[in-house]
Order: structure tokens, then C-alpha cells, then sequence
């Protein structure tokens, strides 16, 4: 017998919300749709799908939506989850086991995502080795997603008033400016940043931004390593990156074909941090700060911090499906009630 379906199926979606906190990871669902989990969303314990919030890079759409694990696909139906009303907000099916040929029409969910049993192993052993963290993990990924979306909706806006190249060169003069206003003692001068802003014009970085639109999604992993490693004058490597972040990954999501979206997103994803943040060293001292997504992640819940609302509510308040027309909202579930 599989020993996997020895295994209490709670303990089985605890495994699995760990193995999918891995945004880098790309898999292909059932149907040959590509998909990336940018964020797991949060493991529910009450009655209702087993994952929620959850937001995937599916194709070339973001989709925020809730995940249900069951070992075999056919659960879906026998579990009475095609007609339960909790779980319309469903868009990913996750399993061992698929049993069940749909295309959606009859009650099963079209996008299924079978996983690999090994990788279910290897998740069931670290969840064991895994100290009690005081952050969530879920909330970096889905607040660094957030502040991605919130800063790419703003370029968007300004797409609507401005050429390609304004929109980029505002956001790095809005960006430089609250660079500045957070120090103490400015670390470059304003002739220094003049010249910076003076070389951006003809930079690399700014053929980059122009290019989304119609160039090669093959090219864009290497051409962002290569920008962030290539001076625009003489900043440091730290403000570049700050820059490229800030300012030109908005701009050139906002203004993307879907294909070199789709790319962007997964450079984002995997690139690693340069250094840590003091600040954020002093705030989550539990937290790594191996990439760069969890930085901005930490630094988007220190932004939100005084909110009450949740990650979801707060990304709805900021009109993203209005912005965005690659952002998808699922249909939203009701209240849970507890599980037995």
C-alpha cells in the first residue's frame, strides 16, 4: 500500500502547503497550462478549501483564488464539493492521483496539479524539522506579491498619461526621492543623482523597459541578470538593484507582451537579495533574507502593518482587477465553519 495514503490527509496538506512555497517553482497542470505558486495563501482549518488566498502565475494571469488538496481527483465529487458553495472560489486542484479526465463542464475543476509523491515525502520530512517561525511565511509571499501588483498598478496608471519612457523615468524620479527622504544623511548627492537620472536615459535599463512590448521572452531572464550587474553611472550595486525593482520591473510588467510577462514574474522570483536590511533584521528576526521577493515582501507588511484588512481585502481596495488586466480574482467563498 502507498504509504502516503496512510497518512492522515490533514497532515498530508500541511506537506503540500510547504512544497508549494517555492514561488520559483514551475509546474504544468493537467490541461499543459503552465503554472507558479507566487504565494501558497493560508492553510485552513476550518470547514472549506484547504489553501486560501492563494495566488499562481496560471498562463500568463495572475489569479488569486483558493487551492483544494485531495489524494485522488475523483474526491472532488465524491467529497460533494461540486455543488458545496464554499468552494466556487476553488482554482486549483491539487493531487496525488489523477483518476478523472474533465474539462470542468461536469462538476470537476479543469486545472488539476498532480504532485510528485516524492517531493510530498520530502515536505512531510522537513515539516517535522521545522521550527516554529513568529512570521508567516504565506503572508511575506502573498505581501511581496501585493507590493509588486500595488507598484505595477501605479505604472499602469501612468501609461494611461505618458509615453513608455516618461512612466519609467517618473517612477525612478518618484522612487529616488523616497530614497533619499528615508535617510538620515543622504547617500548621494543631488549632483550624483542628477547624473545617475542623466545616464538612465540612454541606458540599458531604459532599452529594456521599451523592449517588453515586442521582444524575445528568452531574452529576459539574461538581460535582467545582466542589468543588475551593469552600472547605469557610478551608484552602487545595493540602489541599482533598488531601482530595477522599483521602478523598471513595474513599468515593463505594466507594458508587457504576455510571454515576457510571464518571464519577468519568474526573474522576480529567484533572484537572490544583496544584503540584509537592518530594519528588517530588527523586525523579523526569524525571517531569512535570501531573496529579494522576501524582503519586499517583510517590507510591504511593515507598510500595512497598522491595517486591519486582510491581504485580500486590501489588494481588492486597491482596484488591481480594475488596473491590471492580467490580474483574475476568483469568485469569493462564504464564511467557514469549523471543521469536526
Amino acid at each position: 500500500m502507498n504509504d502516503l495514503y496512510s497518512i492522515p490527509e490533514q497532515v498530508l496538506q500541511r506537506a503540500v502547503h510547504v512544497l508549494l512555497s517555492n514561488p520559483a517553482q514551475q509546474y504544468t497542470t493537467t490541461t499543459g497550462k503552465r503554472i507558479q505558486i507566487l504565494a501558497p495563501g493560508r492553510l485552513n482549518v476550518h470547514e472549506g478549501p484547504d489553501y486560501l488566498d492563494m495566488a499562481m502565475l496560471l498562463g500568463s494571469d495572475v489569479v488569486l483564488g483558493s487551492g483544494e488538496f485531495h489524494r485522488n481527483t475523483s474526491d472532488w465529487k465524491k467529497h460533494n464539493h461540486d455543488s458545496d458553495d464554499r468552494y466556487k472560489s476553488v482554482v486549483l486542484h491539487i493531487v496525488l492521483n489523477h483518476d478523472e479526465e474533465s474539462d470542468g463542464s461536469d462538476g470537476y475543476l479543469a486545472q488539476v496539479l498532480v504532485l510528485n509523491e516524492d517531493d510530498v515525502r520530502s515536505a512531510l520530512r522537513s515539516i517535522n524539522n521545522q521550527p516554529e517561525e513568529q512570521t508567516s511565511l504565506e503572508d511575506i509571499h502573498t505581501y511581496s506579491l501585493l507590493r509588486l501588483l500595488r507598484i505595477t498598478s501605479a505604472a499602469k496608471t501612468q501609461l494611461q498619461q505618458h509615453t513608455v519612457e516618461q512612466t519609467f523615468l517618473l517612477s525612478v524620479i518618484d522612487f529616488l526621492k523616497r530614497f533619499e527622504k528615508k535617510r538620515r544623511r543622504p547617500a548621494y548627492p543631488t549632483e550624483r543623482l542628477e547624473h545617475l537620472f542623466e545616464q538612465l536615459q540612454s541606458s540599458p535599463h531604459a532599452r529594456f523597459v521599451l523592449s517588453v512590448k515586442t521582444g524575445n521572452a528568452q531574452e529576459v531572464m539574461p538581460t535582467l541578470n545582466a542589468l543588475i550587474e551593469t552600472s547605469i553611472s557610478d551608484e552602487g550595486a545595493h540602489l541599482r538593484r533598488e531601482i530595477i525593482i522599483n521602478a523598471l520591473l513595474p513599468v515593463a510588467l505594466a507594458n508587457a507582451k504576455d510571454d515576457v510577462r510571464v518571464k519577468i514574474f519568474e526573474w522576480y522570483w529567484s533572484v537572490t537579495a544583496l544584503l540584509d536590511y537592518g530594519v528588517l533584521k530588527r523586525k523579523f528576526p526569524d525571517v531569512a533574507q535570501t531573496y529579494l521577493w522576501q524582503q519586499q515582501g517583510m517590507l510591504e507588511m511593515l507598510r500595512e502593518k497598522n491595517t486591519d484588512t486582510s491581504v485580500h481585502e486590501t489588494m481588492k481596495q486597491y482596484g488591481l482587477q480594475q488596473t491590471l488586466h492580467f490580474y483574475k480574482l476568483a469568485l469569493e467563498a462564504p464564511e467557514f465553519e469549523e471543521r469536526p
